[in-house]
């Protein structure tokens, strides 16, 4: 299996590998680097890098990849206006200098932090959006991204880019800001198999067994005649004794 790697540059700079589409083997990890011509600022890598802040940084090519190395032009700042020379005798009002606008810097490079790609089943993964700006500065963008799932059988993000795994797989997750995306590669792992709870089958207990009163009347009966019949028998055996001579 093979991926392609997309080289992309915004303003003036070149990269390595150059500008186009580099073929590459599963699992490869592509160093590149990006050089800014004359009068111009590397800012960061717009894409899946290991390291967008950093001009020297690395791919693992485990999907297409389309990655843009961002430059802003540093400028020097205009020359103090000169002050008109005031002409003798006749005095000449020194003209004001118009100010010059200050421009609303504009995002360039979305980068996406916050875990290590991996998520268990059922498990949640919090990332965060890190905005770079044309005028150098960064800010926290996470609530203002529009965060998207490639497979939401896979894993879902909601609007705040708090991922939950749902299966087995890897994902992609997609964040977009007037116009800038980057994205991040999610695994989601199977999670820990429950152990079953045995419920105790319950001993029964032994029923008592009702006996009718005619039953223990026969057997008082019983034993009473059986007592009677006794002493009957006693007493002639004693009648019955023969007597003793004189």
């Amino acid at each position: 299996t093979s991926y392609t790697l997309t080289m992309a540059v915004s303003g003036g700079g070149s990269t390595v590998p150059s500008v186009g589409d580099h073929v590459y083997s599963a699992g490869a990890v592509v160093n590149i680097s990006a050089t800014p011509s004359l009068g111009w600022t590397f800012i960061g890598w717009s894409g899946d890098v290991t390291d967008p802040g950093s001009a020297t940084t690395t791919v693992v090519m485990n999907s297409d990849k389309v990655v843009t190395a961002v430059f802003f032009f540093a400028s020097p700042p205009p020359p103090s206006p000169t002050a008109t020379p005031t002409p003798t005798p006749v005095p000449t009002a020194t003209p004001t200098p118009t100010p010059t606008p200050t421009p609303t810097p504009t995002l360039l490079v979305i980068e996406i932090t916050g875990g290590d790609g991996s998520v268990e089943e059922g498990g949640t993964q919090q990332l965060t959006g890190t905005g770079y700006y044309s005028d150098g500065s960064t800010a926290d963008i996470t609530d203002d991204l529009t965060w998207e799932s490639s497979d939401t059988g896979v894993a879902t993000v909601d609007e705040n880019g708090l991922v939950t795994g749902v299966g087995a797989g890897t994902a992609v997750i997609t964040a977009t800001l007037n116009g800038v995306t980057t994205t991040f590669t999610i695994n989601v792992t199977l999670g820990p198999t429950p152990t079953p709870t045995v419920t105790p089958t319950p001993t029964p207990e032994p029923e008592a067994v009702a006996v009718p009163w005619s039953m223990i009347g026969g057997i008082i009966g019983g034993v009473i005649a059986a007592g009677l019949l006794l002493f009957f028998l006693l007493r002639r055996k004693k009648g019955a004794a023969p007597e003793q001579p004189v």
